[in-house]
């Protein structure tokens, strides 16, 4: 998880490089008071990501919202093994 969360750091570095025209290192340290509001990094990350790196807009979304879709996914996993073992349980 720390090296996704890297990787969404750099990505919203680079969407801030990009988007204000700026020296590296001041956008560095942009980026980095950014990390106390995550929307606003996460906004740059998606601009960065497809815009610097090229990526897809979709794999920019989910690179930003990987932990969304991480519980979705696993409370869809919790949720089919829930419902067959309660309906095991209604059974007996």
């Amino acid at each position: 998880m720390l090296a996704i969360s890297a990787v969404v750091f750099f990505a919203g570095w680079d969407g801030i490089i990009i988007a204000f025209d700026m020296n590296k290192v001041i956008a560095l340290i942009i980026a980095l008071i950014l990390l106390e509001f995550p929307i606003i990094l996460a906004i740059a990350a998606l601009y960065g990501a497809v815009n610097a790196w090229g990526w897809p807009i979709w794999g920019a979304i989910l690179l930003v919202m990987w932990p969304l879709v991480f519980t979705i996914i696993m409370n869809g996993v919790l949720s089919i093994f829930s419902l067959f073992g309660l309906s095991r349980l209604k059974n007996q």
